[in-house]
């Protein structure tokens, strides 16, 4: 750890400070300048930076999951976003943030496809996603005219490892509201483990 890396010798807390021991001096400003370098690492961005569009924001959407930045913000409109259905495939490390107040709503004839669905997630390894008072709506009375109509889902986790979801509501899918599989076609991991859900519904 921190010990470790710097070499820091007969460290003990003193009055909430790190104390150097044999030379009585705080360490304080190592510690800052190690806080401060560690949060250069994370960088956030704004999903509609990429371009919100009242009618169809998939691109926006989509560009800014799959954009470098590690934690994505989908931040409130004055509309919801509307998109098509969704895969991502190999995301490592990312934070998908959903603001109180979002409603990510499936467009309407958009989900003829069989497996169609708000967001796939394909082999994808340590995201969390979090949308507490963010709602997932899809169009199920669309759907039910449609064969196999249950296949249509939220949230599908497939051949994914280390997934948090938190907060979420999920409503009017044709099928579930997170689905977690594994898919044959996969050649890198072939099931899905370390899946934590919490506070859904």
């Amino acid at each position: 750890a921190i010990y470790e890396e710097y070499r820091i010798p007969n460290i003990s807390m003193k009055h909430g400070y790190i104390w150097n021991m044999k030379k009585g001096l705080p360490i304080l400003t190592l510690l800052i300048a190690f806080v401060i370098s560690y949060n250069t690492f994370a960088s956030k961005i704004n999903a509609s930076t990429f371009g919100w569009n009242a009618t169809d924001a998939t691109t926006a959407f989509v560009n800014a999951i799959n954009s470098s930045y590690d934690t994505i913000v989908i931040d409130k409109q004055v509309g919801d976003w509307m998109i098509n259905s969704t895969n991502f495939t190999a995301l490592n490390s990312k934070t998908i943030f959903f603001e109180n107040g979002v409603n990510l709503v499936a467009r309407p004839g958009a989900f003829s496809n069989i497996y169609a669905s708000l967001m796939t997630f394909y082999e994808c390894n340590n995201v969390k996603i979090i949308g507490y008072g963010a709602t997932f709506k899809m169009q199920k009375s669309e759907y039910i005219v449609y064969n196999d109509s249950e296949h249509r889902h939220c949230i599908q986790l497939i051949s994914c490892n280390f997934i948090d979801v938190y907060g979420l509501k999920l409503m009017d899918s044709g099928g579930d509201g997170i689905i977690i599989a594994s898919y044959t076609g996969i050649t890198t991991q072939r099931y899905s483990e370390n899946i934590f859900l919490k506070d859904l519904w």
